[in-house]
């Protein structure tokens, strides 16, 4: 068995990112355990078969890279894995004959546009219940494409305080009412003022007061 804490902390970035792939390597090679501590997403996300994710020596959730980012079991953990982290609206919840609808109360927008339709089925969630709404960076996508987003998906725009160009992607720091940021992951180098939004149901998370997922579980 190999332990390695934090291994590439004092790498630059060019190093670290051969360094993981030379680990990764090593491990299939040896077919060895290894139980490697990191804070870096990115390490954990590529280099384990199973994650631990650990929070004041309490295990949150326990399970396969991609199980953990589609579907944490808390906020803690939406919140600590992806980079950039997920983002969260607050909002409050209202039955009707329909579903859930889910009014992002921190956006601005108006009460229609502005509300999340999710199906009842899948989530136990209280008429009135103040819940979190979670959303990755690359799930709020622009809403110039008209009905792409598919009935349901909240609506709404942000202010752009700054972007961060990377070539094939950018990063919007959007800025709500309240003073809250929102980043979104966009292709190509606009430098958009404002951004008209959407979020669809199927790429909406959603914690209730205590941090846990409101997800029904699959049987």
């Amino acid at each position: 068995m190999f332990l390695l804490d934090e291994p590439l902390s004092n790498l630059d970035a060019e190093l670290r990112a051969a360094m993981r792939m030379e680990l990764r390597q090593l491990h299939r090679r040896l077919g060895a355990t290894m139980i490697y501590v990191t804070h870096d997403q990115v390490e954990a996300m590529t280099l384990a078969d199973r994650i631990v994710t650990l929070n004041a020596g309490r295990v949150e959730q326990t399970g396969a890279p991609l199980e953990l980012y589609s579907r944490p079991r808390n906020r803690f953990v939406a919140g600590f894995i992806g980079s950039p982290k997920m983002n969260f609206f607050p909002a409050v919840a209202r039955h009707d004959g329909s579903g859930i609808a889910l009014r992002l109360t921190s956006v601005g927008a108006d009460a229609e546009s502005a509300e999340l339709m999710l199906p009842a089925a899948n989530w136990c969630i209280e008429d009135g219940e103040q819940v979190t709404v979670g959303a990755r960076p690359d799930a709020l996508y622009a809403d110039g494409g008209g009905d792409d987003a598919g009935g349901g998906a909240a609506r709404f725009g942000l202010a752009v305080d700054a972007s961060e160009h990377l070539g094939g992607e950018t990063f919007h720091y959007c800025r709500t009412p309240d003073g809250e940021t929102v980043i979104v992951k966009a292709r190509g180098g606009d430098q958009p003022k404002r951004l008209a939004l959407c979020l669809r149901p199927a790429d909406a998370h959603v914690f209730d007061g205590d941090g846990d997922s409101c997800r029904i579980a699959a049987a």
